[in-house]
């Protein structure tokens, strides 16, 4: 079976829109997948900045008490209570949002 020009160029330029048509789709979908990873990084990131703060509050719960039951004295509470309050503050907030 013989193919004029004209039927050759139809299906040459129909097998090129074939594959735009399937590169379009296959970059929409790294696209997508991207901007889910992007979104899944940015939300490990929030997450290691509120541990790092809420172990730098127990570390100055632990650091006051240690203080305070060394020495006795009560300036040493200071740094406890409000690691202890700065803690519970980050720990409900976390909770609630």
């Amino acid at each position: 079976m013989k193919f004029g020009l004209r039927a050759k160029l139809t299906l040459v330029f129909g097998f090129l829109t074939l594959i735009g048509i399937s590169n379009s789709g296959l970059l929409w979908l790294a696209e997508k997948n991207a901007a889910d990873q992007q979104s899944q990084v940015q939300h490990t990131h929030t997450v290691i900045t509120r541990s790092q703060a809420l172990l730098g509050h127990l570390r100055d719960a632990e650091t006051g008490q240690r203080g305070f039951l060394l020495t006795n004295q009560d300036e040493y509470l200071e740094p406890y209570a409000h690691g202890i309050e700065n803690s519970l503050e980050d720990h409900s907030t976390r909770l609630f949002s």
